[in-house]
């Protein structure tokens, strides 16, 4: 059975997302997934044990405080190489050394 993984910022805007995607592939006829298929990555670890796991990044997911940790995971556990996730993994690294904090 294929799990797919929502990378979100919070459960709310995962668990809103899974709730929109099913109702959209029970409409269409496209899919029989059942919520169970659907897995929030709240931590890096749920990831593990996943060869070449596949999902989703949505809404806040760049506002995580272990995003990095998140994408190298997700790295490590590809089977190929993920031109995507290394695209992510530089974009997160640029971000994170160009927030300026104001006074």
């Amino acid at each position: 059975m294929s799990k797919i993984f929502v990378i979100a910022g919070t459960n709310h805007e995962a668990n809103d997302w899974i709730r929109r995607n099913m109702e959209k592939r029970h409409i269409s006829g496209t899919t029989t997934l059942s919520r169970s298929e659907y897995v929030y990555v709240a931590d890096p670890i749920v990831l593990r044990g996943f060869r070449d796991p596949h999902g989703v990044f949505i809404g806040t997911w760049r506002e995580r405080k272990d995003i990095e940790q998140v994408i190298e995971t997700l790295l490590q556990q590809s089977v190929h190489v993920n031109k995507s996730l290394e695209m992510l993994r530089k974009e997160v690294a640029v971000m994170k050394h160009s927030i300026v904090v104001f006074p």
